[in-house]
């Protein structure tokens, strides 16, 4: 027979393996079935932002901090809305000198003498050179005071509101003698003249500029009243305008008979412009791009010595706002 109390009592190590092998199964159970149930009760991802609804309003921009104004001002002024406020120029200051007064440039071939009333040249005397009475030759006439005196502004169109040929210009010369600046304004018509002159060459450098409000006005810069040896017999009849037309390689002339009926104006690419007699020239050479105008004028003067009126040759040169020559 068996024994009563061996089939009564189970052994112990098959009980304690069984007890191990459900503990492994549920464990496993468990680290299997956890990411299943997370995934089934844990709440939803924000979507991402290509697939969000539009807010309700515009997103403001961010401002940061320190962009933030320190303080509030204290009162601003309402004004009707789609206006914009009205933005005052800026403010203009007047130039002008008290009274008429003349520079002079003395170089070792020439002496200049420029008033600052228009900013004009009053005389041009070469040393080099003697006139038809042997007497220093000045390439200024002796009645150009009627007309206008060389670098007088003539204006294409529009004159400004101001007489900037009779208006007394500031001038400040230069520290070596050999140049002057000229600047007029009355808090409207602005003008600049700068001469330089070199000591050794009758080369020169000239520029002008007119403004009126924010706006250039184009002008030309004359030399009237006949050029040259008025002391030579018909002076007058000597005189010319003269081009040279890179375009057509051409030398063009006019004399005073062209502009018997008004002034006459030639505008081409000319690598200088101006007015001569048989023995001496008075050119601009444009250091700009573009065409360069050419005004031929008739101006009723006397001759040297007191010889009566008669027609000679006048010159303007230029056409820009900003004029470099």
């Amino acid at each position: 027979m068996p024994d009563t109390k061996g089939s009564l009592t189970p052994p112990p190590e098959p009980m304690m393996q069984w007890r191990l092998v459900v503990a492994f199964l549920a464990m496993g159970a468990v680290l299997f079935l956890s990411p299943y149930f997370y995934k089934r009760f844990a709440p939803p991802a924000p979507a991402p932002a290509a697939q969000q609804q539009p807010a309700a309003k515009p997103a403001q921009p961010a401002t940061s901090a320190a962009a933030e104004p320190a303080a509030a001002p204290a009162a601003v002024p309402e004004r009707a809305p789609g206006k914009r406020a009205a933005r005052k120029p800026a403010p203009v200051r007047a130039v002008a000198a008290s009274q008429e007064e003349t520079v002079v440039i003395d170089t070792s071939l020439y002496r200049v003498v420029l008033s600052n009333r228009g900013a004009t040249v009053r005389s041009w005397v070469l040393k080099k050179y003697r006139d038809g009475a042997g007497k220093p030759l000045d390439l200024v006439a002796p009645g150009a005071s009627q007309s206008a005196y060389p670098f007088a502004l003539a204006f294409r169109k529009e004159k400004p509101a101001a007489d900037l040929n009779s208006a007394l210009f500031l001038a400040q010369a230069a520290s070596d003698g050999l140049g002057v600046d000229f600047e007029y304004s009355d808090a409207n018509v602005a003008a600049r003249k700068s001469f330089r002159f070199d000591r050794n060459s009758y080369l020169s450098q000239f520029s002008s500029e007119v403004t009126q409000g924010a706006a250039g006005l184009p002008h030309l810069i004359e030399w009237r009243g006949g050029f040259g040896d008025a002391a030579l017999p018909n002076a007058a009849s000597q005189q010319r305008t003269v081009s040279y037309d890179l375009a057509s390689g051409k030398l063009n002339t006019r004399n005073v008979g062209a502009a018997k009926d008004g002034p006459v104006t030639d505008t081409g690419a000319y690598s200088f412009a101006g007015v001569e007699d048989s023995y001496f020239a008075a050119v601009f050479l444009s250091q700009a791009d573009g065409p360069v105008e050419l005004r031929t004028l008739s101006d009723n003067v006397p001759g040297a010595a007191g010889t009566g009126a008669h027609p000679h040759v006048g010159a303007a040169v230029g056409g820009g706002a900003r004029n470099r020559f």
